[in-house]
């Protein structure tokens, strides 16, 4: 393996700056303050003050390494010494208000800092950030005491409605304890799925209100409903809801593992009853978790889950990073072989879900927001229910039928709670339903931060609680969970910082596994805990999957390897030291192993190159017959670009060619639009034949197109395209 070529004189990258502080411990002076001590000052719950004064210390990108515009594509080295040559920023936090002044220096630290990977470390709450980001904990949402109640019947296994007639009260003001029983009048309306061919997925009934009385037993073929509580005096419905069931066939009644803490090697029936939870945040990168939703994170790392340092994705959005974890391949693979546009495709593809259920696991999938989701956005989603449990249903009947609230453009809240409550909800109550029996879920949440950077800060607490709820039921004991996202912000103003570069492109991701499993396999435990700080990608998740479910079966089921990455690893084997973005199969145009130096915007070359960029998206737009409906794109502005540095002992790839240059450029489009067209796109530049080789497919847009791509319904097209009725 090769030495780390970390020596002075090299050139440095241009995004994330560290601050030299772990994630976990802020420097306060001479007194280390832990990561709770800060969030409880930042963060105080709305109507509380903190008393707490003390000063957290973050790096702003250094102003000292400023380059003047250069006229030639000779890069411009950066000095990389062992400290950076720049001031370090003191933050004094009092009552959530937030001051910060200049002092001393600090060494650099990465996230991951291998022979053939350096990813830098950023400070999730640099001067730039605070500036912009004022957390709220606000959810618009009512929060109302619910009238109706479920509550699961161990002894029975059923789930029954109870009716609390206090808080009906406080709807019926007038009502008394005597009087309220007779004026309540509540009623449940049976949500099922009734689509059929291209309308599977799209459509639910609605069956007419029952109403019901006090211990009410849900039949048993119910998984969803839309519950009505109204007043006959006051004439009107007082509090609408929604309850979601998971409704065990042939159940057999779960042994307890709340008070499950013994380490010692369990009975071999441990790993064969082994719980399996996918819990997913869109949108939400490594760094700006920690900073919109520390209670979360704090949680996670009092209870050392394992953190993948260096996770990094694939892809621009979310299926085509998650089809490598769920299928093996990507795009272009994941649309050739599933087929999502055309009915029935998704059926036939491929899911590590169906490989589970084959071996006798039960499986669940919920996801939120109809519009956008995974496998329904500009898709035909499922012919069939893909998985025992489903949610989708329920999704369109609350969406369709509940009063709601928007934030940030999406529904956010529906009913009186917020709309990712009911996703978990439904995913913990799956998880207790099936404790200690095999079972494979999936539980996926966008309401909350696929349209902003800041809305997921929202959710903290909830999440937290929701984390507390899965350990107080013994969940975690019986259960690897993963909780993770697909991919950092996509546009919005954290793409403008420095390191808005690494947001974008290293999602957060968790794993926890039980105290069994780590007595058990403690060689496995230790090569997970040795890839927290490796290079690691969605293809080795897939790969980690099928080993628990080889695990499960007491090596029965055979993995099979990733078909888009032969090279992917599980997390349970040793991941080498020096593998790079090319082994991982992370293309170039993400890749945040390797350093870029800046280049001027005014260079020629930059300027030919972008040019030659955008003649790559008219062509794209041409062949696939959109020049009558797009605009033809042109240059408007360059306010980025970068090129790798020409180290050969820091190339992706040991068979590259040094006349191969990788260039990175920010720029925007004509015509002109609102907001403006802003894309980046990562490519070789072959200095031989003066050629560039992109994918055009994986140039980022990173400002929002919803009204200027109206014309085309191809979600990759609606990228590029500029529409010529929508320009003015």
């Amino acid at each position: 393996m090769k030495a780390s070529p970390n020596v002075p004189g090299r050139g440095v990258c241009p995004y994330g700056y560290s601050s030299g502080v772990p994630d976990d411990t802020i420097q306060a002076g001479t007194v280390s303050t832990t990561f709770d001590s800060y969030i409880s000052s930042v963060f105080t719950t709305p109507g509380k003050s903190s008393t707490k004064l003390f000063a957290a210390t973050t790096t702003p990108r250094p102003s000292t390494n400023t380059v003047k515009p250069a006229t030639t594509i000779k890069p411009i080295k950066h000095p990389t010494p062992p400290y950076i040559n720049t001031p370090q920023t003191t933050i004094n936090v009092f009552n959530n208000n937030i001051t910060f002044n200049t002092q001393q220096q600090q060494p650099r630290k990465f996230y991951i800092n291998t022979s053939r990977c350096h990813m830098p470390y950023v400070d999730p709450f640099t001067p730039q950030i605070l500036k912009m980001f004022k957390p709220s904990h606000t959810t618009g949402c009512t929060k109302d005491e619910p009238i109706v109640t479920v509550h699961f019947d161990d002894t029975n296994e059923v789930y029954r409605l109870q009716t609390n007639y206090s808080v009906a009260q406080q709807f019926i003001k007038h009502a008394t304890s005597e009087t309220i029983v007779d004026d309540l009048r509540c009623c449940y309306r049976h949500i099922e799925r009734s689509g059929s061919g291209a309308s599977a997925d799209s459509k639910f009934n609605l069956l007419p209100c029952v109403i019901f009385h006090q211990n009410f037993t849900v039949p048993t073929h119910i998984n969803a409903i839309i519950v009505d509580c109204s007043s006959k005096s006051l004439k009107k419905v007082i509090q609408q809801d929604a309850f979601t069931f998971i409704q065990v066939k042939d159940a057999k009644k779960p042994v307890s593992a709340k008070n499950h803490t013994d380490a010692n090697i369990p009975q071999q029936s441990e790993v064969e009853k082994l719980g399996i939870l996918l819990i997913g945040i869109d949108s939400l990168s490594r760094i700006n978790f920690r900073r919109t939703m520390p209670h979360t994170y704090a949680y996670l790392k009092e209870k050392g889950w394992y953190e993948l340092k260096g996770y990094n994705k694939v892809a621009d959005n979310t299926y085509p990073n998650l089809m490598p974890i769920l299928a093996g391949f990507t795009d272009p693979h994941a649309t050739q072989y599933c087929k999502p546009t055309t009915v029935g495709g998704l059926d036939n593809c491929p899911f590590v879900w169906k490989r589970f259920h084959d071996h006798g696991f039960v499986t669940g999938f919920a996801e939120d927001t109809v519009s956008i989701s995974t496998f329904n956005y500009k898709k035909k989603g499922f012919l069939k229910p893909p998985t025992d449990h489903y949610f989708r249903p329920a999704a369109l009947a609350i969406e369709k039928t509940m009063q709601k609230r928007q934030k940030a453009g999406l529904y956010y809240c529906v009913g009186r709670r917020q709309y990712g409550e009911y996703v978990y909800d439904y995913g913990v109550e799956f998880a207790k339903r099936y404790l200690n029996r095999k079972n494979f879920g999936l539980f996926w949440t966008n309401s909350f931060s696929h349209n902003a950077y800041d809305t997921s800060a929202t959710m903290d607490d909830r999440m937290r609680q929701y984390l507390e709820e899965l350990e107080g039921n013994g969940i975690l004991e019986t259960s690897v969970v993963f909780f993770f996202s697909d991919h950092g912000r996509r546009w919005g103003p954290l793409l403008k910082l420095p390191e808005g570069f690494l947001e974008e492109r290293l999602p957060m991701f968790f794993i926890s596994t039980p105290n069994w499993f780590k007595s058990r396999y403690p060689e496995l435990s230790r090569n997970l805990e040795l890839n927290q700080k490796r290079l690691s990608a969605p293809y080795d998740i897939y790969l980690t999957l099928q080993q628990l479910l080889q695990l499960a079966t007491l090596g029965e089921y055979k993995p099979q390897q990733a078909s888009d990455c032969p090279t992917a690893y599980s997390l349970f084997d040793v991941i080498p030291e020096d593998r790079d973005c090319d082994s991982a199969c992370v293309p170039e145009s993400w890749c945040t192993c390797l350093p870029y130096v800046t280049q001027s915007t005014k260079s020629p070359m930059v300027g030919k190159i972008a040019a030659m960029v955008v003649e790559k998206m008219n062509d794209w737009l041409w062949a696939r017959n959109l020049s009558s409906l797009c605009s033809e794109l042109g240059v408007q502005s360059i306010s980025n670009a970068l090129m790798r540095d020409h180290d050969p002992a820091m190339l992706s790839s040991a068979t590259a060619s040094p006349d191969i240059e990788t260039y990175r450029i920010d720029f925007t489009t004509k015509p002109k639009t609102s907001p403006v067209t802003e894309f980046s796109a990562t490519l070789d530049y072959d200095k031989r034949t003066k050629s560039i080789n992109l994918n055009v497919e994986d140039i980022a847009r990173h400002s929002i197109y919803e009204k200027t791509a109206k014309c085309v319904d191809d979600k990759q097209a609606k990228k590029y395209c500029i529409c010529k009725n929508a320009v003015r």
